[in-house]
């Protein structure tokens, strides 16, 4: 059986505060539309790969990696635990994860990338977790209730990107414009999702029914198109539109799970083979790069937009052009908890090599008492 699912699925899968693979855009926030120019254009903005480009005559390599893991109970995210998100008395209790990795080439104004992913997104309400923990320490009596309400997602997946930007020159007063566009073809490894929804009275003859998503195997082409423009010597622009034409079609399996009246463990009750096609969400992307002239500094704003809302983020970089270094600072809003972020960054160049190391928290300086924890790692190398 084949079916066309709406893009929910991977919509609330890969939901984190912040994604971007390499350090710098992780500490500007994820302003990368109108800031990244070296090979991981390729995935914010393949037009901006035109900025360079006629000056790689052999090859410039990226590689990046970041993490981030937020939770909205009131307490640090790396020590969440079930038991813990069940005593918080948060409800729903929401728990987002994200790993990224991506290594890219560019050879003049084209573009060849690995994007990795692993996506996790969990919501579930106070009745959930209980029955939960009911079921783990043995203490399900007769008679107990529950409305358990629970959802849970995992997407893994790897992205091969290829990209192209080319420079227009319209003269005139901009210095600057070009157009660009990237194909992506996934090979997805996981797309899991359970969900728990209902009422549970333990002792009942009539056992709480849940239903569990699996496919080991997903494969599909997207397509993004971008521009980028230096409006004047101090404010510079870039639009992406993601995933103009996208679909992903997955094999897998749909199992029925009943749940033991008596110990409301979950047991399969039917399962069935789908395939099933899911259209990657559409967005576009906007950001704007102030640099006042003679300081050293960008201010940048970025917007995503979807069908959904917009989410708006806010960063500033200052260079140090003597001591080769950079350091930014960015705002943002994580939609787990509605809370606002901050990521710290800060980066080394010489004319052949750029290196980067950025994070994400909520608190400063006790960064790992937070309920939002992020880092990440990338270098450009030009030959």
């Amino acid at each position: 059986m084949k079916r066309t699912l709406f893009p929910l699925l991977l919509i609330l899968a890969c939901a984190p505060s912040l994604s971007a693979q390499d350090a710098k855009s992780f500490g500007l926030a994820g302003c990368g539309t109108a800031t990244v120019v070296d090979a991981f254009a390729v995935h914010w903005n393949p037009a901006a790969l035109a900025v360079r480009g006629q000056h790689i005559r052999n090859a410039a390599p990226s590689a990046g990696f970041s993490a981030s893991d937020s939770t909205n109970i009131g307490m640090p995210v790396l020590d969440y635990t079930g038991h813990k998100a069940a005593l918080a008395g948060t409800d729903p209790v929401r728990r987002v994860t994200l790993y990224q990795g991506l290594f890219a080439v560019q050879h003049r104004g084209y573009a060849l990338g690995v994007l990795q992913e692993d996506a996790c997104h969990l919501e579930a309400n106070q009745s959930a977790l209980d029955l939960i923990e009911a079921r783990r320490t043995g203490t399900l009596s007769a008679g107990d209730s529950f409305m358990p309400d629970r959802s849970e997602r995992r997407v893994k997946a790897r992205h091969v990107l290829l990209g192209a930007g080319k420079s227009v020159p319209l003269g005139g007063s901009i210095p600057f414009f070009a157009v660009g566009g990237s194909i992506k073809y996934t090979l997805g490894t996981l797309n899991e999702e359970t969900l728990t929804r209902g009422s549970f009275v333990a002792g009942t003859s009539d056992g709480l029914v849940s239903s569990h998503f699996r496919a080991d195997r997903g494969k599909g082409i997207s397509y993004d198109a971008g521009i980028m423009a230096k409006l004047s010597s101090s404010f510079q622009a870039g639009c992406v539109w993601e995933n103009v034409n996208s679909k992903v079609t997955w094999d897998g399996v749909i199992e029925t799970l009943r749940h033991d009246p008596s110990t409301g463990s979950p047991e399969v009750a039917s399962v069935l083979e789908e395939e099933w096609t899911i259209a990657l969400p559409r967005a576009v992307r906007v950001g704007l790069v102030l640099m006042p002239e003679g300081k050293d500094i960008q201010l940048i704003a970025e917007s995503r937009h979807t069908e959904r809302k917009t989410r708006w983020r806010f960063a500033l970089e200052r260079s140090y052009p003597r001591q080769k270094a950079s350091v930014r600072l960015g705002l943002l809003k994580d939609p787990a908890t509605d809370k606002t972020d901050v990521t710290l960054g800060g980066g080394w160049f010489t004319r052949k090599l750029d290196v980067n190391a950025a994070l994400l928290t909520r608190k400063f300086p006790a960064v790992l008492n937070s309920q939002s924890v992020g880092g990440a790692l990338s270098a450009t190398y030009i030959f």
